[in-house]
């Protein structure tokens, strides 16, 4: 409930989570620090879970990361 109402508040203010699972690596939005085999092909040299989730500032085509995505690939 205190979650919700966070992401609710972070959003009233512009401020958006990053997405990433099932995602190409960008360095822009995601720092890898980690890399784990899998045997999924469609999986492989994409990122397979969230350490940490990021957030990015996103209004009127101002776009600025406020913390990258700590990422595992």
């Amino acid at each position: 409930m205190v979650y919700n109402k966070f992401l609710k508040t972070l959003e009233h203010l512009h401020i958006k989570p990053i997405l990433s699972l099932g995602l190409i690596p960008d360095s822009f939005l995601h720092e890898p620090v980690s890399m784990e085999p899998t045997e999924d092909e469609k999986l492989k040299g994409k990122i397979i879970k969230e350490f940490e989730r990021g957030f990015v500032y996103d209004k009127g085509g101002d776009r600025r990361v406020i913390i990258a995505s700590k990422v595992i690939v």
